[in-house]
């Protein structure tokens, strides 16, 4: 199905640890009167799309970035009108949509995904005949254009992480970034499916980067060296004077600068090239700048506000940058132990988003697909974030919150408690204190997850995780993919560590 979506050196102690549609569910049919509807909105998404596409190729005879995205969003509404039309038995009408559905795939490789290939090739529309679905209000769980994975016996961490990093590399763009909305268009076999959204390119870059770099691949390691060089030029491209990176034409640009800058002082600590480290500790010099006095982070620069989600991220990255040498104040780090003491619930440890109490966050439209009480990521980002500051495991706050971490540990359920942000925070956090905490979570989480990487039978998406979580709808498959290898590195390494495979 074709769907919208409402989504290492010494420092590799710290980036390491030291509804589904009716069709696809089995839902009887809508009734007549809504089918209609929703038919005349797929006819008027779709007259639109194909407009766009006609609009910008007349502005672009080339393969623009804006045609491939008109290109994309025609994919998209192209498929949810071939469901529509199912829905309300016009199968001569659907078949005319899957043949537009096929020059629209075939002219998406030639703008981009392949620029070798004919402009007859591209993906067939016959394996998507009936599995089509419109827009739902949360990802689905089984990804759209995909059936459920099947179980993969013998899977383990290391290889996952060997699959996540191959999918990443081949789905790069030229550039060096990972696109968050336009990955597909360096799809070969197959369209993947699962787009985020354009505003967070440069932090999902520096997510992707960060997953090569927590492999120990660099830009000059043989295996993925080009793609770690590709991406870091990237990021140092699109830093300005004051050492912030990517645009600021959203308040969220703190996520990330504060991502990119993690990777860059990751890519630093791991080869001590100058090529890295004026871009690193101007990415630091940035962060501090935008510290609230005497607490944390939030969004843009002093805001006078905070929580604990960019706090948590900003602290990882100054922690990275002082284990590599790079100055930082470590009034930062006694700020945000100020904000984490200030949201921390005293008795069970439980840390808030912006306040005492009040969980983890979500993008609104999903508070009630994502239950709060199924995800403890501000406790464990939290708990992480704190370790990094320099407090120790025994510390009651830290204590206490990685209890409550421990009772809720991963699964890969349709009951909204999917959170891969939690799950890679989580594992950070157990690892660190080791014992009991992490041996509960270590079994959870790769059971929640190895089973459910894309295999052999998935054609393109092969090695890459579906975007099904809170976060999907903004990341999407590259956000997925990249940070469960974050999350698997760190299950990988300790499996080496004790003579694991």
């Amino acid at each position: 199905m074709i769907r919208t979506t409402a989504l290492a050196g010494c420092a590799l102690l710290f980036l390491l640890g030291g509804p589904a549609a009716a069709c696809a569910s089995g839902e009887d049919p809508a009734p007549a009167p809504a089918a209609d509807d929703a038919l005349t909105e797929a006819l008027r998404a779709a007259e639109a799309a194909r407009g766009k596409v006609a609009d910008a190729d007349r502005l672009a005879a080339d393969a623009t970035r804006a045609r491939r995205l008109a290109l994309l969003e025609a994919v998209r509404t192209e498929g949810a009108l071939a469901e529509a039309f199912l829905r309300a038995g016009r199968d001569g009408d659907a078949a005319a949509s899957e043949t537009r559905l096929r020059k629209l795939l075939s002219d998406l490789a030639y703008a981009g995904g392949a620029p070798d290939a004919p402009r007859g090739a591209g993906a067939s529309p016959g394996a998507f005949r009936g599995r089509f679905a419109a827009p739902a209000a949360r990802p689905a769980t089984a990804s759209a254009g995909l059936p459920a994975p099947t179980e993969r016996v013998g899977h383990t961490a290391s290889k996952a992480v060997e699959e996540a990093l191959a999918w990443l590399a081949a789905h790069q763009g030229r550039a060096g970034n990972w696109d968050a909305d336009g990955f597909a268009a360096a799809c070969k076999e197959s369209l993947c499916p699962g787009p985020g959204a354009a505003l967070y390119d440069p932090g999902i870059t520096a997510l992707a980067t960060l997953a090569f770099l927590g492999a120990g691949e660099t830009h000059r390691t043989p295996k993925h060296g080009e793609t770690v060089a590709k991406a870091l030029k990237y990021l140092k491209s699109i830093q300005d004077a004051e050492g912030c990176f990517g645009p600021r034409t959203s308040s969220h640009f703190t996520y990330n600068h504060a991502l990119c800058t993690l990777a860059m002082s990751e890519a630093f600590a791991l080869t001590q090239s100058p090529l890295f480290q004026e871009s690193a500790q101007a990415g630091v010099n940035f962060a501090l700048s935008a510290q609230n006095p005497y607490l944390g982070w939030r969004y843009g620069v002093r805001p006078q506000d905070n929580d604990t989600s960019v706090t948590s991220w900003m602290v990882m990255a100054l922690r990275s940058a002082k284990a590599a040498g790079l100055s930082v104040d470590d009034a930062a780090f006694e700020g945000a132990i100020a904000w984490f003491d200030k949201v921390t619930e005293p008795e069970y440890g439980r840390a808030g988003y912006t306040a005492r109490g009040n969980g983890p966050a979500r993008p609104q439209e999903l508070m009630d697909a994502f239950p709060s009480d199924r995800s403890e990521s501000m406790t464990a980002a939290a708990v992480i974030a704190r370790l990094h500051c320099g407090q120790k495991p025994d510390n009651e706050w830290i204590r206490k919150g990685i209890d409550l971490v421990g009772k809720t540990l991963p699964a890969w359920s349709d009951d909204g408690g999917i959170d891969f942000y939690y799950w890679y925070f989580g594992t950070l956090a157990s690892f660190q204190v080791g014992g009991d905490a992490w041996t509960k979570w270590n079994g959870a989480v790769e059971a929640a997850l190895l089973p459910h990487q894309r295999g052999e039978g998935d054609g393109c998406a092969r090695g890459s995780f579906d975007p099904v979580d809170p976060w999907s709808p903004e990341g999407g498959r590259v956000y997925s993919t990249a940070v469960n290898a974050l999350t698997l590195e760190v299950c990988a390494r300790y499996a080496a560590a004790f003579g694991g495979k």
